[in-house]
């Protein structure tokens, strides 16, 4: 560590956009989102005690990053009703560990390409973490043609299902009478005229009180019915609960903004600059892709931004093994009052007398920590 002189300054904007367009290369960026997404998983073997899992659940949805200016690739969202991105973000609800992102536009369908982002992690996860994997998805990624690949690749998933006229009049007998005391769960077998085989459909009836009707929505999987009975096939479902909290600490916590747009320079020193059209400069397309590359390598830093923070979180564990907030964690331990000072070999780091507990609890956890690291592919 090296305590920044006077003539050493931190780096202007100017040296982190070319630092941004640096690692926006192919190869950069191919190592930077390995590495964030390996780094999840590398917690998730560490607290793991270093052996492999039996199993482990990971959610994937769309999380919708607000934009202003022109930029490349946002759209007006009819649904979330302002001008967004809507990367596909994954993360293990149960422990808020973040496993990988990808840049989408505004409008593109949460179901559309999403197969390769969510096998790229699932079989990362089966490889690295556990020897079961199931994703958790809500009814907007629900296609035959998603869970007849994850199927293929032995992916198991769990997932709501919209309801329609024929599923709706499978159902209907169960919903008939007077409404249940207690929650209740139905088996049902169905076929979509677009799915080339018939799947497991778990009808869950939740009644209201001072309702007429009880309440009910499906949940479609692949998973055996003996070994996650339907009540089993609930609760795990409803446990994705935590990833959407999660998901709203990604935003609140690291405030993300994906701001990477073309800004030609107008004037110089005072005067306007003259462009000379030239044949050799970027067209529409070359410039989108490269501006979107950079948007990229941004919502990795992010990302690595929540995952730093949530591996120092865990380390602050209560007694009672709650887990506290980003927001808890960052004003304990990283917003304090801190002053270096370097002596002829080593660096004293005098910390305000406010955060002395917090970090003291930190540091002797961090000082314990094994590290266990994944291999790196070429």
């Amino acid at each position: 560590m090296e305590v920044l002189q006077d003539d050493r300054p931190l780096a202007s904007q100017p040296t982190m956009s070319r630092f941004v367009h640096m690692l926006a290369g192919k190869k950069n960026f191919k190592k930077l989102r390995h590495f964030a997404e390996t780094f999840a998983m590398e917690h998730l073997v560490q607290r793991g005690g270093g052996k492999r899992r039996p199993e482990v659940v990971f959610d994937v949805d769309g999380v919708p990053v607000d934009t202003h200016g022109k930029q490349q690739g946002s759209k007006w969202n009819g649904y979330y009703k302002r001008t967004i991105f809507l990367p596909l973000i994954a993360i293990c609800g149960e422990s808020g560990d973040m496993l990988g992102a990808e840049l989408r536009g505004g409008t593109q369908n949460v179901v559309k390409d999403c197969y390769g982002f969510i096998r790229r992690i699932g079989l990362a996860l089966r490889e690295h973490v556990a020897d079961k994997v199931i994703v958790r998805l809500d009814a907007g990624f629900n296609s035959g043609e998603l869970c007849d690949k994850l199927e293929n690749d032995r992916i198991g998933y769990v997932m709501r299902l919209k309801g329609n006229d024929v599923i709706d009049g499978l159902a209907a007998p169960h919903l008939e009478g007077d409404q249940p005391s207690d929650e209740c769960y139905h088996e049902l077998r169905y076929r979509a005229k677009c799915w080339s085989v018939e799947r497991r459909v778990v009808l869950v009836v939740v009644p209201v009180p001072g309702e007429l009707f009880p309440r009910h929505f499906y949940l479609i999987t692949d998973l055996d019915a003996e070994a996650y009975p339907a009540e089993q096939l609930v609760n795990l479902y409803r446990k994705r609960g935590k990833a959407e909290k999660h998901f709203g600490e990604l935003n609140a916590a690291c405030s993300m903004a994906l701001s990477s747009v073309p800004r030609p320079k107008t004037h110089y020193k005072g005067r306007p600059v003259v462009r000379v059209p030239d044949e050799s400069e970027q067209d529409d397309s070359e410039q989108e892709a490269e501006i979107r590359a950079e948007n990229e390598v941004l919502l990795q830093v992010y990302l690595l931004t929540y995952q730093l923070m949530h591996v120092g979180r865990c380390l602050m564990r209560e007694p009672d093994e709650s887990q506290i907030s980003l927001s808890t964690y960052r004003e304990r331990v990283l917003k304090v009052g801190a002053r270096f000072v370097q002596h002829a070999r080593n660096i004293v780091i005098h910390i305000a007398a406010s955060a002395d507990a917090a970090w003291e609890q930190f540091w002797r956890r961090y000082c314990q920590l094994t590290w266990i690291t994944l291999p790196l592919k070429s």
